[in-house]
């Protein structure tokens, strides 16, 4: 139950109109609706007789259960037809829109909200993706580059190159960081010009996975090796993992850019949608690469590691202890 009590993206906000919806979040049904300007959810099961709230209706701003009409608010009380009221706030869920996002935690918590820091950059696209994998395996996809030389389109090192890439792990209480140096995989010529690098140009992903909720925030820029300066273009990028349940995750990716759009001989008019289609691209191999795993054991015994891998064990360990609170002892177990 501790996984629902932090801040999760669920849905993009035009996916939940004027009627309760259903969605699912580590394994437990939740109903959301819309109440005015108030989003709420509720465990998709009326406390009465177990009837699933999301086959009610939205009357007068209240959720009706269809079995008997009890009504929920979007403050935990309940009204019975047959008389008396009542306060659900523990099946309460509170949520907030944000970014074109839907967001929610169980009310009871009081976790804080991940405001996200991206001035000086432009929103290039949010979009979505559910990946048939457990957690740990998709974020372990997302926090090591060694595969972006054979799977990646775009952002990645040179497979040539790829054991010279500089690795370096930092970690604290709530935080995993790695910060990647190397020679940017080759590109055609025209999209070198087009994002404003060059051939040897070095590539830098400098990313740090939170665990309250679980997501990573990417930060992407090339650098001149000449000179050591960077280039004009870069990227900022937020990816939030939401468990769906045991087998499969979703991942929500919002993307932003620094740069001046009149750079680049006009090019740079461009460079937004192009980078749109880009970052689709890439979840889409990502997430085609990870079903193709052969087994969804989620342990890493018996893996043969490398210098890449270095985030995935601290990844579960503040996945256990901060996401699940899992105690220590079951948590020595879980990353052995």
């Amino acid at each position: 139950m501790n996984e629902l009590k932090h801040w999760q993206v669920i849905l993009k906000s035009n996916e939940l109109q004027n009627e309760p919806l259903r969605v699912t979040l580590n394994s437990k049904d939740i109903v959301l609706f819309r109440s005015n300007d108030k989003i709420a959810g509720y465990f998709d099961e009326c406390p009465h007789r177990r009837m699933k709230l999301s086959k009610g209706k939205i009357t007068n701003g209240r959720l009706v259960c269809p079995y008997h009409s009890w009504s929920y608010g979007t403050d935990g009380s309940c009204i019975k037809p047959s008389g008396g009221e009542g306060n659900f706030s523990d099946n309460l869920f509170e949520c907030k829109e944000y970014l074109g996002l839907i967001w929610i935690k169980l009310s009871i918590s009081n976790v804080d909200f991940p405001v996200l820091e991206m001035e000086g950059y432009n929103l290039i696209s949010t979009t979505s993706s559910l990946i048939s994998a457990p957690l740990e395996l998709v974020l372990d996809n997302f926090t090591e580059v060694e595969h972006t030389s054979s799977v990646h389109a775009l952002l990645g090192y040179d497979i040539k190159t790829l054991s010279n890439v500089e690795v370096k792990l930092e970690t604290s209480e709530t935080s995993v960081r790695l910060f990647n140096k190397g020679k940017q995989k080759e590109l055609p010529v025209f999209l070198e010009n087009f994002l404003g690098i060059e051939k040897d140009d070095l590539f830098i992903d400098d990313w740090t996975t939170y665990f309250s909720p679980v997501y990573t925030v990417y930060d992407q820029y090339w650098i001149d090796p000449k000179t050591n300066r960077e280039r004009n273009n870069k990227l900022k990028i937020f990816v939030f993992f939401t468990p769906i349940d045991n087998f499969s995750t979703k991942i929500f990716v919002i993307t932003y850019l620094k740069y001046n759009i009149f750079d680049n001989l006009g090019l740079n008019v461009f460079l937004a949608p192009a980078l749109s289609l880009f970052t689709d691209l890439e979840i889409l191999l990502d997430s085609n690469i990870i079903k193709s795993l052969a087994s969804h054991e989620v342990s890493l015994k018996g893996c043969k590691l490398t210098k890449f891998d270095k985030a995935l064990t601290q990844n579960r360990i503040k996945i256990n202890k901060i996401y699940k609170n899992i105690i220590s002892d079951e948590l020595q177990q879980s990353t052995s």
